[in-house]
């Protein structure tokens, strides 16, 4: 499980491809776990030590659980690259402001306001 905001993804009948823009770790999600305490970090999950890959591949025929992810399987080079084209031609017609660079959330706007006040 990754927890980000800036993730996009593209779903066809057979494959799932999700694209992460930012780094971060990867937590080990329980199946027991209560997903809003998870998301209002009252309840933890421990981290696997593993880098958060740039993109996944799901074969969602065969894994609906989508708990194998097929991206690096060299088999699935022309799959994955063919799902990122399309992702990116919509991503640019739909002019989503990750092509531009990180967004600003929210939770960072209300941080930095903050930080320029801590320090007048």
């Amino acid at each position: 499980m990754f927890r980000d905001n800036e993730s996009r993804c593209i779903v066809t009948e057979r494959y799932k491809l999700i694209r992460y823009f930012q780094a971060g770790r990867c937590y080990k999600y329980p199946i027991d776990v209560n997903p809003v305490r998870f998301a209002q970090h009252t309840e933890r999950a421990a981290n696997t030590g593993k880098p958060r890959p740039y993109v996944q591949l799901f074969d969602v025929q065969n894994d609906p659980d989508q708990f194998n992810d097929i991206a690096d399987k060299k088999e699935n080079a022309a799959i994955v690259k063919s799902l990122s084209k399309k992702l990116y031609d919509w991503m640019a017609s739909v002019g989503d402001p990750l092509l531009k660079g990180p967004l600003k959330t929210p939770y960072y706007e209300r941080s930095m306001e903050a930080f320029r006040k801590s320090i007048q």
